[in-house]
C-alpha cells in the first residue's frame, strides 16, 4: 500500500544521504579509515540513543585563556543545541608540566564560564586501558619498542630510514615494554612506537612514539606509573571509550588526523568524527601558554589573572563577564580559515562593552582628583540624578579630573581654565575665575556656580566635566590598563616578543574618588559606567567590609571623551 511505498522511499532517501555524507567526509583525503562499519554504528547507537556528544578536553600544564573559552563554546552549545551533552576531559599525559593547582583552577573556570559538564574525567582514567590497547597493538606487529636515542629517532624519521629496532619479534617487544612498564630503563633510553610507514609524507605517520618513560609522580594517579601514552595515541582512544560523537579540535591538529584514525582502526574501535576549525589569535596579545607562562615567571605580570592577560582568570578578575565573552564567542562564529587568522583586540573589546552597556549602572569616578572651590556656594544642596539613581551633594568644595584642568586656555580645549564657564555633568555651569598651582604642586580651583539662566548661550558650552563632590567623596584606588604589547603580532619581526612589551600598559591612580553613595548595598560583582571614562568594577584587592575600594577598568568608552576639539 501507499505507507508500504512511501516507507521503502523514506528508507532510499536515508541511504542516499548516508552516500553523500560518506562522500563528503572523505572528499578532503582518503580517510577511509574514518569510517564506522554497521556493527560499530549499532552498538555506539544502544550505548549512546544516538545524542550529540562533544568534549572539552585542556592539557592542565596552565592557565585557560580566551581561545579556550571558543573551544567550549564551541563543544558545549553544539551539544547543548541538539539535545546531547559534553564531558570535560583533562588529557593529563604529560605529568612533568601538570598540577592539581591547573586542574582545580580548569574545573573552576569552565563553572564560571557558564557551562555544567555531563561528565568530569581525565585521560589518566583510561590509563589501563589505553596500556592494553598498546600491548593488542604489540601482538598485532604493530608498535615495537625502540632504544634510538631522541636524537637519533629524529635523524632517522627525518630521512626516511627505518629504526633498527622495527623488526624485532612480537616476543621480543613485549619483553621489552614489560622491562619499561617495570621501571628498568632510564628516562630517554627506550621508548614504544606505533609502526606504520616510515616513508610517509606525513612526518606524524613515521613510527610515532606512543609511550615514554618519565619517573615523575602524576597529579591524578599518584606513582602508579612510569610509562605514560602520549596525547595522540590518548586522545582517539578517550574520545572511543567515552563514545564522542564529534570530535571538534583546533586546525594544528589537522596532519594528525591520520593517526587518530589509525588506531582505532587497528584496532576496530568506534571512530569519532573529527572536525578541525582556526584557532583564535588577538591582536597586541599572546595566548600561547609557553609565553603566557614567561610574562609570569620574568614577573613582567602580576601572575596568570593579571588583568592585562586574556587567561579566563585575568579576564574575570579585569572585570569582563562570562556571558560577554561568550557572546564575542559567537559574533566570531567558527571558520576553517586557517591558524594565521587574526582578529582584532578592539572586536573583543566591542563585545564587552556592548554587553557593559546594558548591564552596568552609571556613576561618577574621579582618578586624578583636582579641587574646585565655588565661592558663592554656602550650603550644600543635593541633586536629583535620574541616571545614577540617587542624590548627589553639590557643596562648596568639588573634585573634578585633572586632565579637565589648565593653567592656560588653549584653541579648541573644553575644560576648566581661567575665565571659561564650563558645565558640570547632570548639574550647575561654574564660571572659573582661576587655575593656580600650589606649594605642593597641585592645582586648585576657584569657581562661581551660575544657573542655566545666568549663562548666556549657555546651548554653545562644549565642556561637560564629571564630578564628584566632598561630602560623597569616598577614596578608592584605580588601575587603567593598556594594551599589553605595542605591535599586533608581538616578536613577529624582531627577536623577542618582548621587544614589543608595553611597560606602561598598567596605570594606577592610588588617590581617585567615587562617590560613596553608589557603594551602598554594592557587591563584588556589581559594574559601573563612569562617565566619560569607560567601565569599572571591583579588583580582587577590594574589601568592602573595610571600606578599601580598588577598581578596574574593565574597558573604554567606545569613543574615549576627549576636551581637546
Amino acid at each position: 500500500g501507499n505507507d508500504e511505498a512511501q516507507a521503502v522511499n523514506a528508507e532510499e532517501e536515508e541511504q542516499k544521504q548516508i552516500k553523500k555524507y560518506r562522500t563528503e567526509k572523505l572528499v578532503a583525503r582518503n580517510m577511509m579509515e574514518g569510517l564506522n562499519s554497521a556493527e560499530l554504528l549499532r552498538k555506539h547507537k544502544e550505548e549512546t540513543g544516538g545524542a550529540v556528544i562533544t568534549r572539552f578536553p585542556p592539557e592542565p600544564n596552565g592557565y585557560l585563556h580566551i581561545g579556550h573559552c571558543k573551544a567550549m563554546r564551541f563543544n558545549f552549545k553544539i551539544a547543548s543545541d541538539y539535545g546531547g551533552y559534553t564531558n570535560l576531559r583533562y588529557d593529563d599525559t604529560n605529568p612533568e608540566a601538570e598540577s592539581q593547582e591547573y586542574i582545580d583552577k580548569i574545573r573552576e573556570n569552565v563553572e564560571w564560564m557558564g557551562y555544567t559538564p555531563k561528565n568530569v574525567l581525565f585521560a589518566s582514567d583510561y590509563f589501563d586501558k589505553i596500556y592494553e590497547a598498546a600491548i593488542e597493538l604489540i601482538k598485532q606487529g604493530k608498535a615495537f619498542v625502540d632504544k634510538l636515542s631522541k636524537e637519533e629517532a629524529k635523524r632517522y624519521r627525518e630521512a626516511g630510514q627505518p629504526s633498527p629496532f622495527r623488526d624485532a619479534s612480537v616476543e621480543d617487544n613485549l619483553a621489552e615494554f614489560e622491562l619499561m612498564t617495570a621501571g628498568f630503563y632510564k628516562e630517554g633510553e627506550a621508548s614504544l612506537r606505533a609502526k606504520i610507514d616510515y616513508l610517509s609524507k606525513n612526518m606524524n605517520m613515521r613510527d610515532p612514539v606512543i609511550y615514554r618513560i618519565k619517573y615523575v609522580p602524576h597529579p591524578h594517579v599518584g606513582r602508579k606509573w612510569c610509562v605514560y601514552p602520549l596525547y595522540d595515541f590518548v586522545h582517539s582512544l578517550s574520545d572511543s571509550l567515552e563514545n564522542i560523537t564529534h570530535s571538534l579540535c583546533t586546525l594544528e591538529f589537522e596532519n594528525r588526523r591520520d593517526l587518530y584514525y589509525w588506531s582505532l582502526n587497528q584496532l576496530d574501535r568506534y571512530r569519532p568524527y573529527v572536525w578541525e576549525y582556526s584557532r583564535m589569535n588577538l591582536t597586541t596579545n599572546v595566548l600561547s601558554k609557553r609565553k603566557l607562562l614567561r610574562l609570569v615567571n620574568e614577573k613582567l605580570v602580576d601572575g596568570w589573572s593579571d588583568p592585562r592577560l586574556l587567561t579566563i582568570e585575568g579576564m574575570k578578575r579585569r572585570g569582563y563577564p562570562p556571558q560577554a565573552i561568550n557572546d564575542f564567542c559567537d559574533l566570531i562564529s567558527v571558520t576553517r580559515r586557517g591558524n594565521d587568522n587574526v582578529l582584532s583586540f578592539e572586536l573583543l573589546e566591542y563585545a564587552i562593552r556592548n554587553y557593559l552597556k546594558a548591564h552596568t549602572k552609571n556613576a561618577f569616578g574621579v582618578l586624578d582628583p583636582v579641587e574646585v572651590r565655588l565661592d558663592n556656594i554656602e550650603q550644600p544642596r543635593e541633586l536629583d540624578i535620574d541616571a545614577f539613581g540617587y542624590k548627589c551633594t553639590l557643596g562648596k568644595l568639588i573634585y573634578v579630573d585633572a586632565e579637565d584642568v589648565k593653567l592656560a586656555d588653549s584653541a579648541n580645549y573644553y575644560g576648566i581654565a581661567p575665565n571659561k564657564t564650563v558645565r558640570l555633568r547632570h548639574g550647575p555651569f561654574i564660571k572659573v575665575s582661576s587655575v593656580s598651582k600650589g606649594a605642593d604642586g597641585k592645582l586648585v580651583v576657584s569657581a562661581t556656580c551660575l544657573e542655566e539662566k545666568d549663562v548666556e548661550n549657555y546651548k554653545k558650552i562644549k565642556g561637560v566635566l564629571h564630578w564628584i563632590s566632598a561630602e560623597d567623596a569616598a577614596p578608592a584606588e584605580v588601575r587603567v590598563y593598556d594594551k599589553l604589547f605595542n605591535a599586533d603580532f608581538p616578536g613577529k619581526d624582531t627577536a623577542d616578543l618582548l621587544d614589543h612589551f608595553n611597560h606602561d600598559s598598567k596605570k594606577v591612580y592610588a588617590h581617585a574618588i567615587v562617590n560613596k553613595k553608589m557603594l551602598e548595598g554594592a557587591t563584588l560583582d556589581d559594574k559601573w559606567q563612569f562617565e566619560r571614562r569607560g567601565y569599572y568594577g571591583f579588583d580582587y584587592d577590594t574589601n568592602l567590609a573595610d571600606k578599601k575600594y580598588v577598581f578596574n577598568q574593565i574597558v573604554s568608552l567606545k569613543g574615549k571623551a576627549k576636551l581637546e576639539g
